[in-house]
């Protein structure tokens, strides 16, 4: 599973922050998105909290984010 934020721009500028991963034929697959304000500690600590209670067997896999 890979993590990252991305920059959005328009009318309200925020930070769009994801959970991907591959599915059985090898394809992206969003696992998660959320809008918050800026990218920072409580942010992504939120962030994977509600990831962690979504996916509870996340056990064994592997977390990449840069």
């Amino acid at each position: 599973m890979a993590v990252d934020g991305t920059f959005l721009k328009g009318n309200f500028v925020q930070t769009l922050i994801f959970a991907m991963g591959i599915d059985a034929n090898g394809k992206n697959l969003i696992l998660a998105w959320g809008i918050v304000e800026s990218e920072n500690t409580d942010a992504w600590s939120w962030f994977l909290s509600k990831l962690k209670a979504a996916i509870p067997e996340s056990v064994g896999m592997t977390l990449i984010s840069d």
